[in-house]
């Protein structure tokens, strides 16, 4: 069930906790599910209750995901911060994300003993943490999910790629290839760029993780842009844009995790951008499909469900109306009429 809910399968997670009884486990799952798709008080609030009910390793990894999910619900407090005009609101935000922080260093710093745990201190406030001493350490691990995912931590993907390699399984391999792809496009290394975010798009097909998929093509466009072969790229964010329609599909009936907005959004802002960079007919067609999507994602993001386009209403639109279509980007706004 865990799996599936990395995977955002979460109507197939469901599924089998259904088959199972009452029990910490199970609801731990639960508050796992409630996470991710970005119910953090409830999922808070589940860790919370159960914490005492675990011990050892079970313990260490829940208290992983109760530590993750502050920082989630933090991330969520500074976006909707950064979107926030109004003085009050925003002294409101700052002292919950003062909170969550205060909280999520101290949890880290108390169960510190824990490998994975340790890991997060390091993110969290670096100085208290040998990063050296870390890396060690996970060398000295089983190679496993879980081995890939700290070397990623601690940003050793030369490491991350070594064991996803031998462990053969496509999720880890995404993963690992498509963080080295973002790392090398960051540093300018555009050829090595796009055969690791190559890798990656094959590897996150695989898996049948939609999210990593759009992320990892999103990036390939952007890496063809900036070689200016636009109609590579146009290509590679096209394939993004269906995984985008995938990722939306398999949270149908589930309250959707309002950060996935912020994941999705410069996938389609930057696609959008390049359709209206001296465009043509299908170009600006595509660009309206595109806003209509991104304006979806919107509503998904705001009423924290999955939201549609009524046909119906559409087609009862009178014939002699006029579309006007507003597309606002950084540096320009666009009408399309």
């Amino acid at each position: 069930a865990q799996q599936q809910i990395e995977l955002g399968n979460l109507s197939h997670a469901t599924r089998l906790l259904d088959k199972v009884e009452d029990s910490p486990y199970k609801r731990a799952l639960y508050a796992n599910i409630a996470a991710r798709v970005g119910d953090y008080d409830g999922a808070i609030t589940l860790y919370d209750t159960l914490i005492d009910q675990f011990q050892d390793q079970s313990r260490y990894r829940l208290l992983w995901n109760y530590i993750q999910t502050l920082r989630e619900r933090q991330e969520y407090f500074q976006w909707q911060l950064e979107q926030e005009y109004d003085p009050l609101v925003q002294k409101s935000f700052k002292s919950l994300i003062e909170s969550d922080q205060a909280l999520a260093l101290n949890l880290s710093r108390h169960y510190r003993e824990d490998l994975e745990i340790a890991i997060l201190l390091w993110e969290l406030s670096p100085d208290e943490i040998d990063v050296d001493a870390l890396r060690t350490k996970i060398l000295a691990l089983k190679n496993s999910g879980s081995k890939v995912e700290s070397l990623l931590a601690i940003n050793d993907t030369d490491a991350a790629i070594n064991v996803a390699q031998s462990l053969n399984e496509p999720l880890f391999l995404s993963w690992a290839y498509g963080e080295s792809g973002e790392e090398q496009l960051r540093k300018g290394k555009v050829q090595e760029a796009i055969a690791s975010l190559n890798l990656a798009r094959i590897a996150a097909n695989q898996a049948r993780d939609f999210l990593a998929l759009a992320r990892w093509q999103g990036n390939l466009g952007k890496a063809y842009v900036s070689q200016g072969n636009l109609e590579k790229a146009k290509l590679n964010y096209e394939v993004a844009i269906k995984a985008i329609e995938k990722v939306r599909q398999t949270v149908s009936g589930y309250r959707v995790n309002p950060m996935m907005l912020k994941e999705i959004e410069p996938i389609l802002r930057d696609y959008l951008a390049l359709l209206l960079n001296n465009p043509e007919q299908e170009d600006l067609k595509k660009a309206v499909e595109i806003q209509k999507l991104s304006t979806l994602s919107e509503l998904d993001s705001y009423f924290k469900t999955l939201c549609h386009l009524d046909v119906k209403l559409i087609s009862a639109i009178k014939s002699d109306v006029v579309y006007i279509y507003t597309i606002i980007l950084e540096n320009r706004s666009y009408l399309i009429v």
